[in-house]
């Protein structure tokens, strides 16, 4: 009997592993908190909670009318700006052609200014993109397609961008990840592509998947180790735990 139980012993070491008890919460795959970037009055909220957005969608945007004012400001001195190059640039191609008969200080007085009109005129260009960067930061837009889990601003609200006003949060859709946590002892054995049989709470099916990541670091405070599971169509907020097969 012993050397039947030593054999079953060394067969379970050598091809078989150890089930590891895990709990879970199931979270979004991604999830962000959202802020404007600039300070000002709330003008437009497009969006509520469980919204359905794509990415690049307009959630938000505040009082952008200096903003449009600088734009539109700055799109007329960059034309002035061209217009002044231009010519300056025409002069001094029209009298490079007779250098034999002007005299070359007065030819360079010409390219000086025709130089002097290409720099403003970059500088006009510049200030341009500066003020449609400026414009484009009044809206909050969706970083990528997922629902609206939290909304915490509305129309009349002053957003302060130095303290990062939270205005949205939101979750995508589609997939969802387990977050795992078990026992710090077996964080060397756990690995990537291990099976974890799970049950989500408040369901009696059986669930399978595999691990896709394993953190790096313990929880210094609960001696926890955690590791992700990718799943789709379980819904947020579920918990439940399981056992990871890890040979």
């Amino acid at each position: 009997m012993k050397i039947w139980f030593f054999a079953i012993m060394l067969a379970t070491a050598l091809f078989g592993g150890e089930k590891v008890y895990a709990t879970f919460d199931v979270v979004a795959s991604k999830n962000a908190t959202l802020s404007l970037e600039v300070s000002g009055i709330i003008k437009k909220v497009y969006v509520d909670v469980g919204s359905y957005v794509n990415k690049g969608d307009i959630l938000a945007e505040i009082d952008n009318a200096t903003q449009n004012n600088d734009l539109t400001l700055a799109i007329r001195d960059e034309k002035i700006a061209q217009i002044n190059f231009e010519r300056a640039k025409a002069n001094y191609a029209r009298y490079e052609k007779i250098i034999g008969v002007i005299d070359g200080f007065r030819l360079d007085g010409f390219r000086f200014d025709m130089l002097s009109a290409e720099a403003n005129y970059e500088k006009a260009k510049a200030t341009v993109e500066a003020k449609k960067t400026n414009l484009q930061k009044t809206y909050l837009k969706a970083p990528f397609s997922g629902i609206i889990a939290n909304k915490h601003i509305e129309v009349g609200d002053g957003i302060n961008s130095m303290t990062l006003t939270p205005a949205f949060e939101i979750i995508s859709t589609g997939s969802q990840k387990l977050v795992l946590s078990f026992d710090e002892k077996y964080h060397k054995i756990v690995k990537a592509g291990n099976i974890f049989t799970f049950n989500v709470d408040g369901h009696t099916k059986q669930l399978i998947g595999k691990i896709s990541k394993v953190y790096p670091q313990v929880d210094p405070k609960t001696r926890m180790a955690k590791a992700e599971v990718i799943v789709s169509k379980i819904k947020t907020g579920l918990f439940g735990d399981g056992y990871i097969e890890t040979k």
